[in-house]
């Protein structure tokens, strides 16, 4: 594969993604007419002389060319793994690059088609957009872009779920761990035994629900005014009037 002293331990490749054949194989078949037809002319006048070896130096760059434009289609590739994205940037025979990409930092895929070329050979950019909005990465001229952006998106959803389920699972373990660590140094919380000690603490928590009270009370009635009983008597008098007797208590 070529791609295996990229992964990292316990690592698997699930999917491998290129870009699209067509604009390779334009370039191999040009190479291959242009060169190769060069060294059949030199073959077929020259075969026996002393260009016999000019004839082997051009077949060999001719094969060179043609192995070199297919391993740069071939190398150039988005690794959907276990753990990550692996995007794989191939420049030549002793230079390559990889960016790795971690699914939860994935927001989504945008698809990006321009022009009629792109629609008639189902190729299209991809922009890979992280969470906290912006690129993490662009992949140029994807075979069938939106078959790739979909399946991603689903194996990320899924690998997500996983991690979120595995910490939570994580939590739960160290929490229990916790607790019999406790348990086995101190030993089990006490608990009352019998009916004394039940109602002794019943008693306790009602004296200070009513001792919360009583001082909830003090403090309302501090701050309330004070209220003055009025007596009010009223008497008749011969003109039908009425003759109010106010007096304080």
């Amino acid at each position: 594969m070529g791609f295996y002293e990229l992964l990292q331990d316990n690592e698997i490749i699930e999917k491998i993604y290129r870009s699209e054949f067509s604009s390779s194989f334009v370039k191999i078949s040009f190479w291959g007419i242009l060169y190769g037809g060069i060294s059949f002319g030199l073959w077929f006048v020259f075969h026996g002389t002393n260009f016999f070896w000019a004839w082997i130096g051009m077949s060999l760059f001719t094969t060179y060319k043609i192995l070199y434009v297919y391993l740069l289609w071939y190398m150039n590739a988005i690794l959907m793994t276990t753990d990550n994205l692996v995007f794989v940037e191939w420049g030549g025979f002793f230079k390559t690059k990889s960016i790795r990409v971690d699914y939860w930092n994935l927001d989504e895929i945008q698809v990006v088609r321009v022009g009629l070329r792109s629609f008639l050979s189902n190729y299209g950019d991809l922009y890979f957009m992280k969470s906290g909005g912006g690129e993490l990465y662009v992949a140029h001229k994807v075979n069938r872009p939106n078959r790739v952006a979909r399946q991603i998106e689903a194996y990320r959803e899924s690998q997500v779920d996983a991690k979120n389920f595995t910490e939570e699972s994580a939590l739960k373990n160290l929490l229990s761990s916790m607790v019999q660590s406790h348990v086995k140094e101190h030993g089990q919380p006490e608990r009352p035994e019998n009916k004394e000690q039940i109602s002794k603490i019943r008693e306790q928590r009602t004296e200070s629900r009513e001792k919360k009270e009583s001082f909830r009370t003090k403090i309302t009635n501090r701050f309330k005014p004070d209220e003055m009983p009025i007596e009010v008597e009223k008497e008749l008098d011969d003109e039908g009037g009425i003759e109010l007797d106010l007096e304080d208590k």
